[in-house]
């Protein structure tokens, strides 16, 4: 049984370039989701369901910005992840730039 819990899935690499297409709202606050923050979803297992950074944390019972550094690891480890996460360098993609976490954050 698959819990909510933010924990990578073996299963979630699967077609991520298609999913990264489709446009994606927060279930909890409706905000739109950018290529980046689907990513996020996927890496943690999500494929249906899908939560802004801050909604995911709020689940989570973490902050944002740690939750983002969590997975970010869990992202840049992995090829087939990290390689959707590099197309996308500059804040033009993002739904909300604003607040985007993923993009305020420096690449190192």
């Amino acid at each position: 049984m698959m819990t909510d819990k933010v924990s990578p899935s073996a299963d979630s690499d699967a077609n991520i370039t298609m999913s990264l297409r489709t446009e994606s709202n927060c279930s909890v606050c409706g905000t739109a989701l950018c290529p980046r923050l689907v990513l996020i979803n996927l890496a943690t297992g999500r494929t249906e369901i899908m939560y802004c950074l801050h909604c995911l944390g709020k689940r989570e019972n973490v902050q944002a910005d740690q939750l983002l550094a969590k997975i970010r690891a869990y992202i840049f480890s992995r090829q087939c992840f990290l390689k959707e996460w590099i197309k996308y360098k500059d804040i033009s993609f993002c739904a909300d730039p604003k607040n985007c976490l993923p993009h305020n954050r420096s690449e190192e």
